[in-house]
C-alpha cells in the first residue's frame, strides 16, 4: 500500500514541477521589481504598484488551472488525513484524555495473541510420524497378521491332508493294537486309583490297615543330583558301585561251601 502511495506521489510530483517553476519564477521577478522601485531614487507611484501587481507572469495560457487547483485541494485533503491516519497508528497524533491504545482502529501487534494453531498441529503431526511405539505398534501389527495368515493356510493344508488320508487309508492292525494296549492301560490306572481311592476312605473311617510308616531316609545318604553337581554324582555311582560289588562277592564266598582237609592216611603195620 505504501509502495503504491509513493509511485502516485511522485507522479504528483512530476505533475506539479512546471506549474511550481512558473509560479516561482513570476514571484521572483516581482520581488525584483519591488527591489527596484523600493531603492533610492526610483519611482514609487502607487499607480506603479498596483500595475506591477495587476501584471501577470508571463507563460503559456493554462485553461484547467481551476480544474488543477480543486484536484490539488483535494489531494491535500486526502494526504493529510492519511498522515494523520498514520500517525494515530503508530501513536504519535492523540487527542486529550486518550490514549494511544485507544486512538487505534485495531489492536497493536504487542496486544494480539500469537496464532500457535499451525505451528502445534505441525508439531503434533512431527512427533506422531517420529514416535517409536507408533512404529512398533504398526510392525506388531503386521507381523500378527503375517502369522494368522500362515496358521490359517496351515490349518487348512492339514485339514486337506487328514482328509484325503483318512479316504484313502484303510484301519491297519498295528492302529487296532495300539488303541487295544491304550485302553487296557487306561482301566489299569482307573482300577489303581479306585483301589488307593477306596483305601484312603477305609483308613480314614478306621476300618483298613495302617499303613506303616516309611523309613526317612538319612540325607547323607541320599545321592547328588547330576543336573547340579555332576562330578560329585558321578563319583557317588563310583562308590555304590564298588559296595555292590564288595557285597555280591562277599555273598558268593559265603554260599562256596567250605572244603574239609583230607585224613591222615593209615599204613599197614
Amino acid at each position: 500500500m505504501w509502495l503504491r502511495e509513493a509511485e502516485a506521489e511522485v507522479q504528483r510530483q512530476k505533475r506539479e514541477a512546471p506549474v511550481l517553476l512558473t509560479e516561482q519564477e513570476a514571484r521572483t521577478e516581482l520581488l525584483r521589481k519591488k527591489a527596484r522601485l523600493s531603492a533610492p531614487g526610483g519611482d514609487k507611484s502607487g499607480s506603479d504598484l498596483i500595475s506591477l501587481d495587476s501584471e501577470k507572469p508571463s507563460g503559456h495560457l493554462n485553461l484547467f488551472q481551476g480544474l488543477q487547483e480543486v484536484s490539488n485541494k483535494e489531494y491535500q485533503e486526502e494526504k493529510k488525513q492519511e498522515k494523520e491516519r498514520k500517525e494515530k497508528a503508530l501513536g504519535i497524533l492523540t487527542y486529550l484524555g486518550q490514549s494511544a491504545a485507544e486512538s487505534q482502529t485495531s489492536a497493536p501487534w504487542y496486544q494480539e495473541l500469537p496464532d500457535r494453531s499451525k505451528a502445534i498441529a505441525k508439531d503434533e503431526k512431527l512427533k506422531g510420524r517420529l514416535d517409536p511405539l507408533a512404529e512398533m505398534g504398526k510392525y506388531l501389527y503386521k507381523k500378527c497378521s503375517h502369522k494368522k495368515e500362515e496358521k490359517k493356510e496351515k490349518g487348512k493344508s492339514k485339514h486337506k491332508e487328514s482328509k484325503g488320508n483318512l479316504a484313502l487309508r484303510p484301519p491297519s492292525s498295528s492302529t487296532s493294537c495300539c488303541l487295544e494296549q491304550l485302553r487296557q492301560e487306561r482301566l489299569q490306572h482307573e482300577q489303581a486309583e479306585r483301589a488307593r481311592t477306596e483305601s484312603l476312605l477305609a483308613q480314614r473311617s478306621g476300618m483298613g490297615p495302617f499303613r506303616e510308616e516309611e523309613e526317612e531316609m538319612d540325607e547323607r545318604k541320599r545321592g547328588y543330583n547330576s543336573q547340579f553337581n555332576p562330578q560329585l554324582a558321578r563319583k557317588s555311582v563310583v562308590r555304590d558301585s564298588r559296595i555292590e560289588w564288595a557285597e555280591e562277592s562277599k555273598e558268593k564266598a559265603e554260599e562256596k561251601p567250605a572244603t574239609a582237609p583230607p585224613p591222615p592216611s593209615c599204613g599197614h603195620f
